[in-house]
């Protein structure tokens, strides 16, 4: 069972269909560190893909994490 920060930033990565890490850095305020333990947990569940794109981390929403957000 996911809590309420998790499924909050659930819902944060999947505003869009891949989100640059400095975007998520914007999104939360710069406290994109406070967030890192979360992540991780997240991404190794599988709710949240973690993808090198054109030299740049960015994050996507698994069909597990959407599944997460609507139930």
């Amino acid at each position: 069972m996911l809590n309420d920060r998790e499924i909050e930033l659930l819902k944060i990565v999947n505003e869009g269909l891949l989100m640059r890490k400095e975007e998520l850095d914007r999104k939360l305020h710069g406290s994109v560190d406070m967030y890192s333990v979360l992540m991780t947990k997240l991404i190794s569940e599988g709710y949240i893909n973690n993808v090198d794109s054109i030299g740049s981390q960015c994050f996507a929403i698994t069909q597990k994490g959407i599944r997460a957000i609507n139930h």
